[in-house]
């Protein structure tokens, strides 16, 4: 109880500090393909391969970028729910820019919640989740955005080893 509390302090305060400057606000869809390294029956490493389909909202300017965002796994009997805070810089920021669009490369840090369930073996957890990303935003216009990333991420869930992304989000910018 006391990490999903300090995980919510956390988020809020991020966005709570945010108020405070003049920062851009987005919402996103996303779509990823990625594995999950779990345990199976006979104990030993298996690799969960499916898609992944998150939401999330955050705030950014040019050089950095702060997200929570929600993203939902299954395939097979393997099953989870990622919650998380990210925050990202921006490198080179602006590598390739024009009028019309954009490119910046990021890299960051997570910090979430994850809840795993595995039908098979009749487990069900729940623990904090960490990692980091990298990618790169493509502005396509002053309100929208593609993201290109890679997110590998750590948990304290004793059957998950450890959850690799790759994902692509749509973002509007308000």
């Amino acid at each position: 109880m006391v990490k999903r509390a300090l995980l919510f302090v956390a988020i809020l305060s991020s966005f709570s500090f945010s108020r405070n400057l003049s920062l851009e606000q987005f919402a996103g869809v996303e779509l990823g393909y990625g594995a999950m390294e779990s345990k199976n029956a006979m104990n030993s490493s298996e690799s969960n391969r499916g898609f992944d389909f998150g939401l999330k909202v955050g705030v950014q300017n040019y050089d950095w970028r702060t997200a929570f965002s929600t993203n939902y796994f299954k395939e097979d009997k393997h099953e989870s729910l990622n919650t998380l805070l990210s925050v990202d810089k921006f490198l080179f920021a602006g590598i390739y820019e024009t009028e019309d669009t954009i490119m910046k490369p990021y890299i960051g840090a997570n910090l979430g919640w994850l809840k795993y369930k595995d039908s098979d073996l009749d487990i069900k957890d729940s623990d904090i989740t960490y990692g980091f990303q990298l990618g790169f935003v493509w502005g396509l216009s002053s309100k929208l955005d593609f993201d290109f990333g890679y997110r590998h991420s750590f948990t304290a869930i004793e059957e998950v080893s450890r959850v690799d992304i790759f994902s692509l989000s749509l973002n509007y910018i308000f």
